[in-house]
């Protein structure tokens, strides 16, 4: 089954971004400022949404992590044999809340 290119403009330039910055974290705000080109309130989920949707879209080997409290990271190329950090890295808040003692339950 072959990945879905994103579709909307927004879809686009987000992925378009995060592949001009692969294998660093971009934040949240940076996302905002440079793909909506405004600041978005803290509490909008709209960035969430749109990662959601592009990682539908992804080329094989290409996958978006969500990095806590910080943003999202494109990493190019990941192992699939299960082996190295990338393997084990977090994919969602609710994964990374596992890690966190203070957070979750």
């Amino acid at each position: 089954m072959t990945a879905m290119p994103p579709v909307s403009p927004i879809q686009q330039s987000l992925l378009h971004y995060l592949r001009q910055n692969s294998g660093r974290t971009v934040t949240r705000d940076e996302l905002a400022l440079n793909v909506w080109k405004f600041r978005l309130d803290p509490r909008s989920r709209v960035i969430d949404q749109t990662v959601s949707l592009v990682r539908k879209g992804l080329m094989s080997g290409e996958r978006i992590v969500a990095v806590f409290g910080l943003g999202y990271r494109l990493d190019p190329s990941v192992s699939t044999n299960g082996e190295g950090p990338e393997a084990r890295a977090p994919r969602s808040i609710h994964a990374a809340s596992k890690f966190c003692p203070s957070r979750g339950s």
